[in-house]
């Protein structure tokens, strides 16, 4: 895994989830971006559907934590709060995107082990091969 150092400083915490994609499938780094976030769209419902303000404020003014892009997912469970209703609320899975610092670090292509992995998660290599 890279470096922290290598993404924007703007990124308050490290990715805690990765996606490998085998190059044999795509081979440039957008185009695996796109695969990533179609999958997520079309099989978890993870969507960038935000405002067009917000997507404007995002592109002039970089935020969303130094992301390249990002997506979320409404509604997975409401919070209320009967003594103060303005306060509830749905809550919400946000996904941020990262590949621009991993290229740019020239860390966007990794070799796995994948010996290492089925040892790991107790697999069986027949199902990898």
């Amino acid at each position: 895994m890279p470096e922290k150092s290598i993404f924007s400083k703007k990124m308050l915490r490290y990715p805690n989830v990765w996606f490998y994609v085998d190059s044999s499938i795509t081979c440039e780094c957008r185009e695996t971006v796109y695969l990533i976030a179609q999958s997520l769209e079309k099989h978890c419902r993870i969507v960038d559907d935000f405002d067009p303000n917000f997507r404007l404020r995002r592109l002039l003014f970089h935020s969303s934590e130094g992301s390249d892009m990002e997506a979320w997912h409404k509604g997975l469970q409401t919070y209320t709060d009967l003594s103060n209703p303005p306060l509830s609320h749905d809550h919400q899975l946000h996904v941020r995107y990262y590949f621009g610092d991993l290229v740019r670090g020239k860390s966007e292509r990794v070799e796995l082990n994948l010996e290492i992995i089925v040892r790991l998660f107790g697999l069986t290599l027949d199902k990898w091969r």
